[in-house]
């Protein structure tokens, strides 16, 4: 993490002509909310924080006048691009959430993010993530919603329109600190895919709603859309969010041992098998909507090593590819690390045990309500709620009558 202080931001703000900052935090599904405060109020928004309705967090059961105040951290400090190039700039900074008394607020997911990160230091080791997101770029064209173009797999000549969109896209996120290391067309028509390079695993989660809202921001101030809806069109592709992670102990790769000759280490091992154990009751988090559940994921297991040395690897890393692009990145990292620190905390593998991934939203919210890892590390109230949200959404989707049904049953019966 960068090591900016409150001064600097003051120093900054000033220096750069900053009129406005916008206090990001996500709420319980991964997406971006906050205030915006004028550059002159930043000495009170760093003594006291900023109100905010506990609401704007996704909690439906907080009376409406309830508030969480949100501290900004000086370290998420960046100066957002302007579209235009003109009028006062506007910066942005990360925010936790604290309840009215003080106390972090059980429904902040960063802050349970680093809850777990601080547990990981406390035995020694940090917590590396890489992200390669794919989403889709569609029409503005008024009706339903249409690819912007029809690209080929991985080919370099996508339209000039969607071209640009994504050299804009990847300029707005390395002014924003992120790097990217490489664009490609992915399989479905309009469907990019951007691969984020590694970092410690909070400013990754920051890195990957970031990259959701200036994507979608990029393609709307050009008349088009993007998407990060995890099944935009039937029979297409689905948006996945491919995850790459690493553990290091005092400075040195943890999944590491030179005496193997796959140069995967004991920790590796453990790690790889509690992620695994841990990820049928993961999938609320790494697949929280209805529409994640279009396709099943495929046959085998989601999590795989990749030995040290291997295809530019020095560290060894492990794989996950149980998500979409629809999780709340901060909650899966959290989920991700401690489902893995349980086994090596323990010294041995979990026992073994079919695994059988939910096909369902519902199934998914079950399996997640009986899951002590998610208690654990989300809280029970946290778990409860993303728990009845999931349970409301499924009972919505089963009252719709979609076309298919209509086109399919309406003459037969």
């Amino acid at each position: 993490m960068s090591s900016k202080s409150s001064d600097f931001v003051r120093s900054q703000a000033a220096k750069s002509g900053i009129g406005f900052v916008q206090l990001w935090v996500a709420d319980i599904a991964g997406r971006l909310r906050g205030v915006t405060v004028t550059a002159g109020q930043l000495d009170q928004v760093f003594e006291d924080g900023a109100a905010m309705p506990t609401r704007a967090l996704g909690v439906t059961t907080h009376p409406p006048d309830e508030q969480v105040l949100l501290i900004p951290d000086a370290a998420s400090w960046a100066v957002l691009p302007r579209p235009d190039g003109a009028g006062a700039g506007v910066a942005r900074m990360f925010c936790d959430a604290l309840a009215p008394d003080g106390t972090p607020s059980p429904w902040d997911s960063r802050g349970v993010l680093k809850r777990a990160l601080g547990h990981a230091t406390d035995l020694g080791y940090t917590f590396y993530a890489g992200a390669t997101l794919q989403h889709y770029y569609l029409s503005g064209a008024v009706g339903a919603p249409a690819p912007l173009d029809v690209g080929p797999d991985h080919g370099f000549g996508p339209a000039p329109e969607r071209q640009e969109l994504v050299h804009a896209t990847v300029r707005a996120l390395q002014q924003l600190g992120a790097v990217v290391n490489a664009v490609a067309q992915a399989t479905g028509p309009a469907q990019q895919s951007i691969e984020l390079a590694w970092a410690d695993a909070l400013t990754m989660a920051d890195t990957i709603v970031t990259h959701r809202r200036v994507t979608c921001d990029i393609a709307r101030g050009r008349g088009h859309a993007a998407t990060f809806m995890p099944f935009p069109f039937a029979g297409g592709p689905g948006s996945a969010m491919h995850l790459t992670l690493s553990l290091h102990d005092g400075g040195e790769p943890a999944f590491w041992d030179p005496v193997d000759p796959a140069g995967r280490s004991a920790i590796a091992h453990q790690f790889a098998t509690g992620v695994e154990a841990a990820s049928p009751a993961l999938s609320l988090l790494a697949r929280p909507t209805v529409n994640s559940y279009t396709a099943a994921l495929p046959p085998g297991p989601q999590v795989s090593l990749t030995p040290a040395g291997a295809r530019g690897d020095q560290d060894g890393s492990l794989h996950y590819r149980g998500a979409d692009t629809s999780a709340n990145p901060y909650l899966l990292f959290a989920a991700l690390l401690e489902g893995g620190l349980g086994p090596v905390c323990a010294g041995e593998p979990p026992p073994p045990d079919a695994l059988v991934h939910p096909v369902t939203l519902v199934q998914a919210a079950i399996l997640a309500e009986r899951s002590a890892l998610l208690r654990q590390v989300l809280g029970v109230d946290l778990v409860q709620a993303l728990v009845a949200a999931a349970h409301a959404d499924g009972a919505a989707y089963r009252t719709q009558v979609t076309p298919w049904e209509l086109a399919r049953y309406l003459d037969m019966y």
